[in-house]
């Protein structure tokens, strides 16, 4: 069985590195040392692991032929010998990190965010598993700020529960889209850029954004100061100590070039309380029923084998080629299906164990 499984990875994997078409290979990215650990400034580290970089084969799939594709890029890990965090160095950056950024904004993240049925799902999602998060720790709805928030999903489902506040999205274009699609306040920008001493908040959400900052530490410490005091702060990350990741290691599909750090439970207890905010809640269980996963996987099939019009134009702009045959695109799409079937079942056994991918974190003010 794990032989079979690593020749999924590597047929899925070559064919996602070396994609067919005519563009020229992108200039290469630049890399910075970290000066010490992002989360505690600590100097002592040593190395943890390397391995390649998901991302920039994932966001190759969707870029037209005749643009530059991104490079083929390793990620190196360290461990914190103090805090236990683990993060990237050398890592991209900060320019190199905006132009990976451009791409998955411009020709990947819509391109996913846009379908129905995706939409559908983590409307649910952030409905049955974030909001009622929320809800268990503020019963009575307040003042809320949601940073990183996307196009908005989350923070239209809180405000159509009763709460107020507005949410930061770095990508402007984002942020424009979600103002219009779901009709909530979005500022575009950095905390340190959006937020302003008269903001005040009863909650801040915190949703796949911890592991994106550069300065987790510094956002903590800033964000603690905007929060009331009994004011909680949920956050949600990609748990290093999941099963999936205890399994797959160095290949865990959550080590990419733009989750620049890594948290388990204990990293993010001690991070919090440096911050004087008590944790009173941890979780890293399945927010997703056996159904739900099948279901998704039916409506992909459904929407391989009988694309809309447009979907099926935007595939062949992006991936066709002369020497691509149906048999062929089947046969990667079947290595596709089973191998994501293999991961999530991973994940979904491990949340059974609380040793899911997504590691919730509830912490409140003092």
């Amino acid at each position: 069985m794990l032989v079979y499984i690593i020749l999924v990875h590597s047929v899925i994997s070559s064919d996602i590195i070396n994609p067919e078409r005519g563009g020229a290979i992108f200039q290469d990215l630049t890399y910075e040392e970290t000066s010490g650990c992002p989360l505690c400034a600590s100097k002592r580290r040593q190395v943890y692991d390397h391995g390649a970089d998901t991302l920039t084969q994932e966001i190759n799939r969707y870029v037209p032929k005749d643009v530059s594709s991104l490079p083929t890029l390793q990620n190196s890990r360290n461990l914190c010998k103090s805090c236990k965090l683990i993060y990237l160095s050398p890592r991209l950056s900060p320019k190199s990190l905006g132009t990976i950024y451009k791409y998955w904004y411009q020709y990947t993240y819509h391109h996913i965010f846009d379908d129905s049925g995706h939409l559908k799902s983590r409307k649910k999602e952030f409905e049955q598993y974030h909001f009622q998060a929320l809800s268990r720790v503020c019963p009575k709805p307040g003042y809320l700020l949601d940073v990183g928030c996307g196009s908005g999903i989350f923070l239209s489902v809180a405000r159509r529960h009763g709460w107020r506040g507005f949410g930061i999205e770095l990508d402007p274009h984002t942020a424009i889209k979600g103002e219009k699609q779901f009709n909530v306040p979005i500022r575009a920008g950095t905390i340190q850029s959006t937020l302003f001493d008269r903001d005040k908040f009863d909650a801040i959400t915190l949703f796949d954004y911890l592991e994106h900052t550069s300065t987790p530490g510094q956002d903590l410490a800033l964000l603690t100061r905007h929060l009331l005091p009994g004011g909680v702060i949920l956050i949600r990350v990609p748990n290093r100590n999941s099963l999936q990741s205890l399994v797959m290691r160095s290949k865990w599909l959550a080590i990419i070039s733009n989750h620049l750090s890594y948290y388990n439970k204990k990293t993010l207890q001690i991070a919090l309380a440096s911050h004087g905010l008590e944790v009173i809640h941890m979780s890293a269980g399945n927010y997703r029923t056996e159904w739900d996963i099948i279901k998704q996987k039916i409506q992909w099939v459904r929407s391989k084998l009988n694309p809309s019009k447009e979907v099926e134009q935007s595939s062949q702009a992006v991936r066709s080629s002369p020497q691509s045959s149906k048999r062929g695109s089947s046969i990667r799409m079947g290595l596709r299906l089973a191998y994501s079937i293999f991961i999530e079942q991973l994940d979904h056994i491990g949340g059974w164990f609380g040793l899911g991918n997504n590691l919730m974190v509830i912490a409140k003010k003092k």
